[in-house]
């Protein structure tokens, strides 16, 4: 049975985020938002908490962009046909995109009175944070070359909020969209880098891993 802080969020995103996403071709299914654009796909994540109960139930929103090719390699599994926000070379939390730089939760309780304002309310906030800071994040990244780009450059205020944080992680997924790409001179330059920030590091054994299979490919 579906519970009703389920049925009451799910209207929030029929009413609030799903209009909004429909204008730029995403595609709902369960609680991912999915576009395909050029040779990336956009995704926009509805999260639920993991201690909703009874009393109330928070829920956050994910974006994150995903490559055939990169994070499935990495992690030497099978490409999924519906790719989630692990799955995604690129990913970020709204709250991270948002001014304030915290975590952001919408939050329905059973005391919420009158339910129907609450929820409009709350979906008229979730739709205009996601056009805001959303949207123009995912548009940054239009096609592979300018995620690999992303990944190439350094670390500063502006992008370390931007998960893979780990330099070594960054450099070794540039490395395979390259190698996906045709350039093998990146490709081989990347993955160099990648083995140089790894080193000592608890992911080095994994880097060196993938040195070999791009070195081989």
């Amino acid at each position: 049975m579906v519970s009703p802080f389920a049925q009451r969020i799910d209207r929030i995103l029929k009413s609030g985020l799903t209009p909004i996403l429909r204008r730029y071709r995403f595609v709902k299914s369960g609680p991912v938002y999915r576009a395909k654009k050029a040779d990336v796909v956009w995704l926009v994540d509805v999260q639920k908490s993991r201690w909703n109960d009874e009393r109330e139930a928070q829920f956050t929103i994910n974006g994150g962009v995903y490559i055939t090719g990169v994070v499935a390699v990495y992690c030497r599994s099978a490409e999924p046909a519906k790719p989630k926000i692990e799955d995604c070379c690129l990913s970020v939390r709204i709250g991270q995109l948002l001014e304030e730089g915290i975590d952001k939760w919408w939050r329905v309780t059973a005391s919420d009175e009158p339910e129907d304002v609450v929820d409009a309310e709350i979906g008229v906030d979730v739709r205009d944070r996601v056009e805001r800071v959303l949207l123009p994040f995912l548009h940054r990244f239009g096609n592979s070359v300018e995620v690999a780009q992303f990944l190439e450059g350094p670390i500063d205020s502006t992008t370390s909020f931007v998960s893979p944080q780990s330099l070594a992680q960054r450099h070794a997924y540039a490395s395979l969209i390259h190698l996906r790409l045709g350039n093998t001179a990146r490709a081989y330059s990347e993955i160099e880098e990648a083995v140089r920030e790894a080193e000592g590091t608890p992911i080095d054994e994994v880097i060196k891993r993938l040195r070999a299979h791009v070195l081989s490919t």
